[in-house]
């Protein structure tokens, strides 16, 4: 079962995703905030973050180079409320794997999280010890 980190410092709004992405039949743990998150990360592993990019205590872009320094290809999604593209765009361009704008339908969420964990399956290589052995 895929896991997924979810963090908005938005109860209400952690309480639909989560809900939904359960549905969906991911593992999902919540953060209330990027400290809560950092924790989360250093005792876990994670398939896919997703996370707001306004939050008072760390941003989203903070977040994102953080999490990046815990495991570099790890897909992150950005949250975002329209009006602020150009700071989505910047979480791009220091690693994030994708955006979407509040509001969205769960459908594109959903969809965004699937195509993400193609990639990490892509990017991620072979497990260890199973890869091609040269003769």
């Amino acid at each position: 079962m895929k896991k997924i980190l979810i963090v908005d410092d938005d109860p209400v709004f952690l309480i639909l995703l989560h809900r939904t992405l359960l549905d969906e039949g991911y593992q999902v743990i919540k953060a209330e905030g990027s400290q809560e998150a950092i924790s989360a990360m250093e005792s876990e592993s994670f398939d896919v973050v997703i996370t707001d990019l306004l939050m008072p205590d760390i941003d989203g872009i903070e977040l994102t180079q953080r999490i990046l320094g815990i495991d570099p290809k790890l897909p992150i999604i950005i949250i975002t409320g329209s009006g602020y593209f150009d700071k989505a765009a910047e979480a791009m361009k220091i690693g994030a794997y994708d955006f979407v704008a509040k509001p969205f339908e769960l459908k594109k969420i959903c969809t965004t999280i699937k195509n993400a964990l193609d990639y990490r399956k892509i990017n991620s290589g072979p497990p260890e010890g199973r890869g091609e052995k040269s003769v």
